[in-house]
């Protein structure tokens, strides 16, 4: 085949390529807004039905329960069936579902109560079948947003090798701050709506049941999206449901990479759950609170872009996810001594500052040290791992915030941070000797001959 004839099909699929691109983007953007609208006030909505920070600490940790066998689960189900496209819609359509029953459940028993005779009225907490059920909601809820999450992270991390192959360079961690845009900006409308319609609604009916009609709109549209241009790249070679623990276990440095992002998220999310009370408990209102958590999630979008860069600057990933927690180490330090609400912007602004840096480097790393056929196996343990982390956090979190303080949570999540940055070194001491040993060379340049990512469907020519 002659120059001529070749230049225009590689033109054309780049050309396609962009529009995947640019897919991928808008679907980072649409799942997190959809999701993101509601997960930041929906612990005020909570508070409306008196549940103490001990019960919002148990419906947590049990939805993170399902966070941590759906990753796995469907990660496992990707790589078995090779049907990744198809699954991640499906989980997608169950997960926007999911997020809209919990609230339009407390809403409707809001109406009804506001409906009563006042003395008739519920004082005290709700029921503790109330509580099943909100903890089911929520096991079903964290069930779907988890996988969704590490399945859409998985198909792009394949993605961009394919883009790699055909001369499209693309970063991960700069498809996934759109992510970041999308909830930031999600929280930031959400908090001004909310406090508009405080006192407007009628009947009852809680401000936050307005989130549930933005939820399953803005889903619809990424459905749409991800049926039309979701690529259909998939790894060569079939895999068994224990070959990536197999994988991990023989590997030192992949378990203390697992072991770093158990700390992590255990770090973030023993706070995650009561930040927006937290800023309430100081004296922020609504709008207040969509306010501060959007700045802080420029500021995470921002270093999601710089990440790359900044992982080059310094010296790989390692080290950028070591600085990240050493700057959330002293955002915790330094929040749990609040006494305003005007330190929730120094607090979000540097929350997004070390989880800009932290959450997509951590993935990218981790994709980094899998083999080809594990990608999305080894996204989704990465997950679950975290999951297993946060589960803890929020339950503890939620017993030491309610018989203790919010100040004591806080410390403890610094010094958790402190601790990661302890295993990053040992992490480092232990590549810089596989480096330099014989036998770690050769097993490096047999993994060499492993397979490697599949193009994509759109990408394929036809036979002649």
């Amino acid at each position: 085949m002659s120059y001529e004839t070749e230049m225009p099909e590689k033109i054309d699929n780049k050309a396609k390529i962009q529009k995947v691109i640019y897919a991928l983007k808008f679907s980072y953007f649409a799942y997190y807004f959809s999701v993101g609208c509601i997960h930041n006030f929906y612990p005020i909505l909570l508070k409306k039905i008196n549940f103490p920070n001990s019960q919002i600490g148990i419906t947590q940790a049990v939805g993170l329960i399902g966070g941590t066998i759906s990753p796995v689960l469907i990660g496992y189900l990707a790589d078995r069936t090779k049907k990744s496209r198809l699954i991640l819609i499906i989980i997608t359509i169950f997960t926007i579902i999911f997020h809209a029953i919990p609230i339009s459940t407390i809403s409707i028993k809001l109406m009804v109560e506001y409906s009563k005779p006042t003395e008739s009225k519920a004082e005290g907490s709700p029921s503790s079948q109330f509580l099943y059920l909100l903890c089911f909601f929520q096991f079903c809820t964290t069930f779907g947003d988890q996988a969704t999450k590490a399945l859409l992270d998985g198909v792009v991390h394949k993605s961009v090798a394919t883009f790699a192959s055909e001369g499209v360079l693309c970063d991960f961690a700069r498809l996934r701050m759109f992510g970041g845009i999308g909830i930031g900006v999600a929280t930031f409308l959400g908090g001004l709506a909310l406090q508009y319609l405080k006192s407007s609604l009628p009947g009852g009916m809680p401000e936050e049941f307005c989130l549930v009609f933005v939820c399953i709109i803005m889903g619809a549209i990424l459905i749409v999206v991800l049926v039309i241009y979701l690529p259909d790249a998939e790894t060569q070679g079939r895999v068994s449901f224990l070959d990536t623990f197999k994988d991990v276990a023989t590997r030192v440095d992949a378990l203390i990479c697992f072991a770093i992002q158990f700390t992590i998220q255990f770090a973030f999310n023993i706070t995650k759950q009561f930040e927006t009370l937290y800023i309430q408990h100081l004296g922020g209102s609504k709008s207040w609170i969509g306010t501060a958590t959007a700045l802080g999630y420029v500021v995470d979008v921002m270093m999601m872009y710089l990440s790359p860069t900044i992982s080059d600057a310094i010296g790989g990933k390692e080290m950028t996810i070591s600085y990240g927690s050493m700057v959330a180490m002293l955002r915790t330090m330094f929040y749990a001594f609040a006494d305003n609400k005007y330190m929730a912007i120094t607090n979000y602004v540097l929350l997004g500052f070390s989880s800009g840096l932290i959450i997509p480097t951590m993935s990218s790393l981790i994709k980094s040290k899998s083999p080809p056929s594990l990608i999305s196996s080894y996204v989704s343990l990465l997950t679950a791992t975290g999951k297993i982390g946060a589960a803890i956090a929020s339950y503890a979190g939620g017993i030491i915030s309610e018989r203790y303080s919010y100040t004591m949570i806080y410390v403890i999540s610094a010094l958790t941070f402190g601790s990661t940055i302890l295993l990053f070194f040992i992490l480092k001491k232990y590549d810089s000797y596989k480096g330099n040993h014989f036998l770690f060379q050769l097993e490096k340049k047999e993994a060499k001959t492993k397979n490697e990512v599949h193009k994509p469907f759109l990408f394929e020519q036809e036979s002649a």
